[in-house]
């Protein structure tokens, strides 16, 4: 079977078991495809080029299907509280993030642990992610061979559409927003090691671009900022 068909069988059981187009669901495990093909690169930041980790594929993901803000490092994403433990592969629903190792001491470098995000199965049952490692870059691979000893993770919260204009225009700016111009990203601090919280969301735009308020308010100087790129940080919900 050709990768197009499998990837065919797989989104069209999703939809038959009620994870329409529209869905977080749905919507998080199409932008995953985005990245097919990749190759593997290390990093705590989204780059540029055909280059992803797999803790960067899970997250980014996540964030411009439906715009859920996870963990960008592997373990954290282990460990983080906003993620429902799923007991099991049998109880997955597609866009799960399946952990490898059960800590980093269990890893085989005890530095970093392997994510991946689960599509769903074919029309054999045969359950199937896609993942990014160091010797094949993104791939499909079978969630038996996986192994997913280090647990199960949900971010995802509901299985509605999204049906407004809100949410819809809300979703096309996502991939505009940096990982580390997100709110409540932990950012560094070239001067030392700090990592302060990010209380805002920036919006990387083109230079010129009319930028107009979302609300009444104050306007303060840390709050709005338009460079040679264009950085606007505002709140930001759906």
């Amino acid at each position: 079977m050709n990768e197009q068909t499998l990837l065919d069988e797989i989104f069209a059981r999703m939809k038959s078991e009620g994870f329409a187009l529209g869905t977080e669901q749905y919507e998080i495990c199409r932008k995953s495809l985005d990245f097919l093909g990749f190759s593997y690169k290390r990093s705590e930041e989204l780059e540029y080029g055909a280059v992803v980790d797999c803790s960067t594929l899970t997250s980014q993901s996540h964030w411009e299907g439906a715009l859920i803000g996870i963990p960008f490092v592997a373990d954290n994403q282990r460990q983080a509280v906003s993620g429902k433990i799923i007991a099991s592969v049998d109880k997955m629903i597609p866009g799960d993030v399946l952990v490898k190792y059960p800590s980093l001491d269990a890893s085989p470098d005890k530095t970093w642990n392997h994510v991946g995000l689960y599509l769903g199965r074919d029309h054999s049952g045969e359950q199937w992610l896609i993942e990014s490692t160091s010797k094949t870059g993104v791939r499909l691979a079978k969630v038996a061979e996986f192994n997913a000893q280090g647990g199960i993770k949900r971010f995802s919260l509901t299985t509605e559409v999204f049906s407004t204009d809100a949410a819809r225009n809300a979703l096309t700016l996502a991939s505009m927003v940096p990982k580390f111009g997100r709110l409540g990203v932990r950012q560094y601090i070239k001067s030392g090691g700090e990592r302060p919280v990010h209380n805002g969301v920036d919006v990387y735009i083109q230079h010129g671009t009319p930028v107009f308020a979302t609300e009444g308010g104050k306007r303060y100087a840390n709050h709005l900022y338009l460079s040679k790129i264009g950085r606007l940080t505002l709140p930001f919900r759906l």
